[in-house]
């Protein structure tokens, strides 16, 4: 995208583009952002159907059993767990839940995690773009000292997120006040 961005940029300053050109090049910059909503759109359209689910294997029960404690131990059941320790029978992974930790590549494939990034880069896009034109709202508005409007812009957010984390925490039922564990 940035390399996108650049060349069309270069390319604009050196050959004028026609608005027509210009149309077509910022359809094809919101396409590149959009791009990476593909991935939940088709795991949500078209999920898997041949995805087996995870073969426990079931213990048997002593109490019940009516042969001998040598046909217990010969049984297709002990021989795969035996199988499972020695490692000669690979057990098939789960995917993680919901909550639980998951790998980088095994979070790339969740719907959830292109949601989230969607999320992050909108909130933060838009954060940053104010941040970014601050100073210049300061003084076309007539303010001396801008150091001290982004001074203050800086300390509201960093407390919004701290009230947010906080609310956050009340409305789910924690009792206890996690808000810079990643500072």
């Amino acid at each position: 995208m940035g390399v996108y961005l650049l060349v069309s940029t270069i390319l604009g300053n050196v050959y004028p583009f026609s608005d027509a050109v210009s149309y077509a090049l910022v359809a094809v910059m919101f396409l590149l952002l959009m791009a990476p909503l593909t991935v939940p759109l088709k795991m949500t359209l078209f999920p898997r159907n041949g995805i087996k689910s995870e073969q426990h294997v079931g213990s048997s029960s002593s109490a019940g059993a009516l042969g001998s404690l040598n046909d217990q131990y010969n049984s297709p059941e002990v021989s795969e767990l035996l199988a499972l320790g020695e490692g000669t029978v690979k057990q098939k992974k789960r995917r993680p839940k919901r909550g639980e930790d998951f790998t980088f590549t095994e979070a790339i494939v969740e719907a959830d995690f292109w949601l989230l990034i969607l999320v992050y880069f909108v909130g933060v896009g838009t954060g940053v773009t104010v941040l970014n034109n601050l100073a210049q709202i300061g003084i076309a508005r007539g303010e001396e000292d801008t150091a001290t409007l982004l001074s203050i812009f800086s300390f509201c957010n960093f407390l919004g997120g701290l009230v947010e984390e906080l609310y956050h925490n009340i409305l789910s039922g924690q009792e206890e006040f996690q808000g810079l564990q990643g500072v």
